[in-house]
């Protein structure tokens, strides 16, 4: 079958679970995709991917993020991050929370 993709938000010091991101997702292997393919279907740089601007890709966003004020997010540049809440995360990606840590 085709490669399928996903964005997974989660804190930086936390462990995805890609059981979890596999049961979102309808099933299937997951794992993290390698730095060529992200710049392909993204065009972002590894360390600078950004949920926001990714519309054909279902975004994830862990559950634990929504006791947070503001979490910090990719912007797309290496080293800039953005300030955002995770209800605004959440509208603006079109993303679903989930136990994904």
């Amino acid at each position: 079958g085709s490669e399928r993709f996903c964005l997974a938000v989660i804190a930086a010091n936390a462990r995805l679970s890609f059981a979890a991101v596999s049961r979102e997702m309808g099933g299937g292997r997951y794992s993290i995709a390698p730095p060529d393919t992200l710049a392909r279907l993204l065009g972002y740089p590894s360390l600078g991917v950004s949920p926001l601007g990714a519309p054909d890709i279902p975004v994830l966003i862990d559950r634990q993020l929504e006791c947070c004020e503001t979490v910090l997010i990719g912007s797309g540049v290496v080293g800039v991050e953005i300030a955002i809440t995770p209800q605004d995360l959440r509208v603006l990606t079109l993303g679903r929370t989930s136990e994904l840590t």
